[in-house]
């Protein structure tokens, strides 16, 4: 049987989150790129986007929640619990730009008129919640890479 420490388990499914956000901008892009010459084409790339919006939101609940794990598991070990604090926060950020992501291509679907501008407005939505995602992950990484949270010191080989 494989244990893994709670710590470890934000940090194992994050990356899910940061990957399938960052292909729906991509597919996004695409899509609004071929939608007035390549309908077929835009429409395909609508449904990956799609699929993308609707269900990373899902794992990123999960990353949100497992990183409260990993914050109950290290706080009483690591000193700079502002650094986590910030952490927190810019994914709180990512959080409400994902949600304002969701509503838009919610509405895109629903009015069909305006499909076009709704769309340029999930992908502005995207971009600025990968903005906030990526800086999220940097500082995770800094706070693990650079500052050692969550991270075991093995003993040394003689």
């Amino acid at each position: 049987m494989i244990l893994i420490r709670d710590e470890l388990l934000h940090p194992m499914i994050s990356h899910f989150p940061i990957a399938m956000f960052f292909l729906a901008m991509i597919s996004k892009s695409i899509e609004l790129a071929t939608f007035l010459k390549y309908r077929e084409l835009s429409h395909k790339f609508n449904f990956v986007t799609r699929c993308l919006v609707f269900s990373a939101p899902l794992f990123y609940l999960l990353t949100i929640y497992l990183g409260d794990i990993a914050t109950d598991a290290i706080k009483n070990e690591f000193c700079e619990l502002a650094l986590i604090s910030k952490h927190e926060q810019l994914g709180y950020y990512a959080l409400y730009l994902i949600i304002a992501s969701l509503v838009m291509e919610s509405l895109s679907e629903i009015f069909k008129t305006k499909k076009f501008i709704l769309s340029i407005a999930t992908l502005f939505t995207l971009i600025f919640s990968n903005y906030f995602i990526f800086e999220t992950a940097h500082l995770g990484g800094q706070l693990v890479y650079e500052k050692g949270a969550a991270v075991k010191v093995a003993p040394k080989c003689n």
